[in-house]
């Protein structure tokens, strides 16, 4: 009955949607008719059906010939029992034909290795795998794959305008049919499905329909790396800057982007291997440097980024040299802002690289304005102590202004506060402010202003994070006064480089006060070689003993309790319209462009970049960068939704919490059972896509996306689909 329920589908329309219910009709359908043996199965009189699963193209359908045995089981042509209700593994059948060919023994290991080699990618692709169902006499067919992300992403994508911006500054190469446009939205799709290496990125293409829905017109084979190889030669010939700054303008424009406040900071990309720069001078030296990953033995290259206050979208990048000062990027990231944005008036909030003399003059000197800390040098610290023992620091208490009076992130917080929003109620300012008058070249007075901050719970932490450190280095030392006089420790100047390391290590200097005290001992020496007699001669010597008496230094560490808790902020900006409070809120902002960084290292996974030449790394992070910027207007465009709507999403996270921010990453995950489903006979077919869940339809409401993107229309309305 169900079978004949499936012919007259077959029989019906060569294309039909059809829901997600329909869809586990007929794959009951198919393991009805292929694990019951009943005669009336398709394509064959006799029942017997060979089910296969494989994402590798190539699998030998001649390969599941099977031999009935009395027992009802079936036999392959290595002799090997299955039974025709099992499911084999990938690759199953492929592997026991060769291994039937010739015998066992040192083949048959071989094979056996192949076998496990490719259960071990197989795992790794399990979430992108398709699925293929056929008949002995390949009548008929099913083949799923999944769709997921794709028509959400590609609504981005087309709103932030990727591809006609690219392949309006970049030219296609006349050899090609793939444009450079639309090998770097492809590459987009890619990075947020947890692609990676380039030369796997066709057959990801062959295991899922995402890049099918967005380039029908294009076969999976069609994505090589050398294409997209070329793609990033040609952006880099094209200029980097110059694309970058076309998309950021449009995605400003498109997406109404507030720029009143851009965060700056920089970050470090570690590298191994060697690289390739032997074509002249490279685009980038990838060397050892200071690295903020805390690798020092690896080679890398800085990476700086201007995000906007707005959502924490990206809107500027670069790449520098592994060995760059940091010191010297703040100005000419500055200026390309000011010619992005057109205007001079946002407030640059960076680290204390900012508040640098130079770059100072220079913002103020153009009419700028910033917002960093200033570093605690020996001699800011020294005036602080001494203003701190005479009381002239007047301080004012101030509270925090709060982001656009955001929602908290869970539901549940509305009406129970958690241990971090506790914490944050108890983390109460006060500041004090000074001026600091700056001289510019010209002669002319700028008016910068110090404010002193000072943090209750800042200075408990700074107060137990020094006292672990020097509970740290006296057990050191400790352990240090029972390796004294053996093997290396055996002279003063040993003794004294390895006490320092020890103080260097714990950031203690000064805190604690060691003294390597010296001494003599008698030792009797034999005369000469051999072994001890009777008539052995001995002498006197006097060797130099030492041993190490250490304490803390209180008046030292009195003096740094005194600074706990204390940062100083400067800004040229008004008192009146810019008050302490929300300076201070401003600064604590500057989260929004480390988290870009933790992205760009976590979900879009930059390292190990599989890159060999300097030019091709330096275009791959300004791909990547585009994909920071798809990630972040993903969310950013979800929360201000929900904001405005004054409403939680459910349906994401464990234990139905609903949430007001959702992260790209469970948005796009959300979508991971949305496949495409192709039923194909000899003469007919159907294609079908998995319906939407109440939770999927209410973020492409929250998103604005369209629901029909979602539709077998939208999709089999494409050329050259079948």
């Amino acid at each position: 009955m169900l079978l004949k329920k499936l012919q007259i589908i077959l029989n019906s329309n060569s294309k039909r949607y059809f829901s997600k219910t329909a869809l586990v009709f007929l794959l009951i359908v198919f393991f009805y008719s292929f694990g019951s043996g009943a005669s009336n199965s398709f394509g064959s009189p006799s029942g017997g059906v060979a089910v296969y699963q494989s994402s590798q193209s190539g699998v030998d359908k001649n390969a599941n010939s099977h031999k009935t045995s009395q027992s009802g089981k079936t036999r392959n042509s290595a002799g090997r029992n299955n039974n025709s209700n099992e499911l084999p593994y990938p690759g199953r059948n492929r592997f026991e034909e060769s291994k039937g060919k010739k015998g066992s023994g040192a083949s048959g290991k071989k094979h056996k290795h192949k076998k496990k080699k490719n259960d071990k990618k197989n795992k790794k692709r399990k979430k992108s795998r398709q699925v293929k169902f056929s008949d002995t006499n390949g009548k008929l067919k099913l083949v799923t794959k999944k769709l997921g992300s794709a028509p959400l992403l590609k609504h981005f994508i087309d709103k932030m305008g990727v591809i006609p911006i690219i392949d309006n500054l970049v030219e296609k190469h006349p050899n090609r049919k793939i444009s450079h446009g639309e090998a770097v939205a492809a590459l987009l799709v890619y990075l947020l499905n947890d692609g990676r290496a380039l030369y796997q990125m066709e057959n990801w293409a062959n295991e899922n329909s995402l890049l099918q829905y967005l380039f029908p017109e294009y076969q999976p084979g069609d994505w090589t790396d050398d294409r997209l190889s070329d793609t990033l030669d040609a952006m880099y010939d094209a200029g980097l800057e110059m694309v970058q700054g076309s998309i950021s303008g449009n995605i400003i424009s498109e997406f109404s982007l507030k720029l009143s406040e851009i965060h700056y900071d920089t970050t470090s990309v570690s590298f191994w291997g060697t690289y390739d720069s032997a074509t002249g001078e490279p685009a980038i030296v990838i060397t050892f440097g200071y690295s903020k990953d805390h690798r020092p033995d690896l080679k890398q290259i800085v990476v700086g980024a201007a995000v906007s206050g707005d959502g924490g979208i990206p809107i500027l990048s670069g790449v520098h040299d592994g060995n760059t000062n940091d010191s010297v990027l703040p100005i000419p990231y500055w200026e390309k802002l000011r010619k992005l944005t057109s205007k001079k008036d946002f407030c640059f909030i960076g680290d204390c690289k900012i508040a640098s003399k130079k770059t100072i003059k220079e913002i103020c000197t153009n009419e700028g304005k910033f917002l960093s800390p200033l570093p605690m040098s020996v001699k800011i610290q020294s005036d602080l102590i001494n203003q701190l023992k005479a009381n002239e620091l007047d301080y004012e208490e101030l509270e925090l202004e709060l982001e656009e009076n955001l929602l908290p992130i869970y539901e549940h917080e509305l009406y129970q506060k958690t241990s971090k929003q506790k914490r944050k109620e108890k983390q109460k300012y006060k500041v004090c402010e000074q001026m600091w008058e700056i001289k510019d070249d010209n002669g002319k007075i700028h008016n910068v202003r110090k404010l002193i901050v000072h943090g209750i719970g800042l200075e408990a932490k700074k107060k137990k994070t020094r006292d672990r450190h020097i509970e740290k280095a006296e057990s050191l030392l400790m352990e240090l006064q029972t390796k004294l006089n053996k093997r290396k420790l055996k002279s003063y100047q040993a003794i004294e480089s390895k006490i320092n390391n020890i103080l260097d290590e714990c950031k203690v200097k000064k805190l604690i006060d060691v003294e390597i005290k010296e001494g003599k001992v008698s030792v009797k020496k034999q005369i000469g070689k051999g072994r001890p007699g009777p008539n052995t001669k001995y002498k006197t010597e006097e060797i130099n003993v030492y041993d190490i008496k250490f304490k803390r230094n209180e008046n030292e560490i009195k003096k740094k309790a005194l600074l706990d808790g204390i940062f100083i902020l400067v800004t040229n900006h008004s008192k009146t319209e810019w008050p302490g409070s929300r300076l201070l809120s401003l600064y604590k902002r500057q989260y929004k462009v480390e988290k870009n960084f933790s992205t760009l290292k976590g979900p879009l996974s930059v390292t190990p970049m599989l890159l060999e030449k300097p030019h091709r790394i330096c275009a791959m992070m300004f791909v990547m960068t585009i994909a920071l910027q798809l990630y972040t207007l993903i969310q950013r465009e979800a929360a201000n939704e929900l904001l405005k709507q004054n409403a939680y999403l459910e349906g994401l996270m464990p234990n139905n919490i609903k949430t007001c921010r959702p992260s790209t990453d469970r948005i796009l995950s959300a979508f991971d059972n949305i496949m495409t489903v192709a039923i194909n006979s000899s003469e007919k077919s159907i294609v079908g896509i998995t319906s939407l869940n109440k939770t999927q339809q209410r973020i492409l409401e929250i998103l604005g996306v369209s629901k029909d993107r979602y539709s077998i229309d939208a999709f089999i309305s494409k050329p050259g689909e079948t």
